[in-house]
């Protein structure tokens, strides 16, 4: 059995590797402030200094030791703010990159969680059965109450309500699964990246969306990939996004798994239609000559 493809980073250190580079980059905007307050604290020291050997005296000389001040004051902000800019970078590094072993273990857990799925779905399995036993007994339980009323008529025999015959089970009967096997297959089948038996169609998307996590994607979707969305899932991509521009997915049918096309396709592609905020666009045969990519599969 072909081993499924693995996601090699979760949504989660994507998204706080991309909220560190955001810090940083505002540290880095500090620090640029900071060194130009340095330079006119130098400015202003330079000033004092050469007023008072001069010997102009003046202000400027009397403030001298107030200049000095505000100058290590403005040393010392830089340099903080330096020692932040390192710490974030080596945060974003550690966030952004993994080491061999972090990746084999990684890939272990994946693999079990595979495993896990497997379990999970034979466990269905076995639950539907057992649920089609019951409602058997249930089945047959009906049929020997029906008897047995008929019987009883015969005779006279009063019977009221369900005492005669016991409990009342329609409740046990409602809480039965009905295709939890199938259910569960399905979705394991999402989780782990595999083709899924409900209906799906290929997308292109057109602005960043993050779809649900499984263990072949991370679910975050950018400008120009190509996802494979059942219709619920597509239109869950445009939910809250009314002032947004609107989410264009292009429709069509590729070999699996699908892969990434960047750029977008050319704009004069075939017809479109449109679901809410979503278009659906054919593409034309150039857009379908795609290079195979990493190939993202939701």
């Amino acid at each position: 059995m072909k081993q499924p493809s693995f996601s090699p980073r979760s949504r989660r250190s994507i998204l706080e590797a991309r909220q560190l580079q955001e810090q940083e980059k505002r540290c880095g905007a500090q620090i640029e402030n900071a060194e130009k307050k340095l330079a006119e604290a130098e400015r202003a020291v330079q000033s004092s200094l050469d007023a008072r050997t001069s010997g102009q005296g003046g202000m400027l000389a009397v403030t001298l030791p107030e200049r000095v001040l505000d100058r290590d004051k403005a040393k010392l902000e830089l340099a903080a703010l330096k020692d932040q800019q390192r710490n974030l970078r080596t945060k974003i590094k550690a966030a952004s990159a993994s080491t061999p072993q972090q990746k084999r273990e990684r890939q272990r857990t994946q693999l079990a969680l595979v495993n896990l799925a497997d379990d999970l779905v034979h466990s269905a399995r076995r639950l539907q059965r057992v649920a089609g036993e019951i409602r058997a007994v249930i089945d047959e339980r009906e049929r020997i109450k029906s008897e047995m009323q008929q019987r009883a008529e015969s005779i006279g025999f009063g019977i009221s309500g369900d005492g005669f015959t016991g409990p009342p089970i329609g409740d046990l009967l409602a809480a039965l699964p009905a295709n939890c096997a199938r259910e569960t297959e399905a979705w394991r089948a999402w989780f782990i990246g595999e083709r899924r038996p409900e209906p799906t169609k290929k997308y292109i998307v057109q602005d960043e969306v993050i779809l649900r996590e499984t263990l072949h994607h991370n679910g975050i979707c950018g400008r120009g990939d190509i996802v494979r969305l059942s219709e619920a899932e597509a239109r869950s991509a445009i939910l809250g996004r009314e002032k947004a521009p609107p989410i264009e997915l292009a429709e069509g049918e590729e070999d699996w798994p699908v892969p990434i096309v960047r750029p977008e396709p050319p704009a004069h592609a075939g017809g479109s239609r449109r679901i809410g905020h979503l278009t659906l666009r054919q593409p034309n045969e150039e857009s379908q000559n795609v290079g195979h990519g990493g190939g993202i599969v939701v």
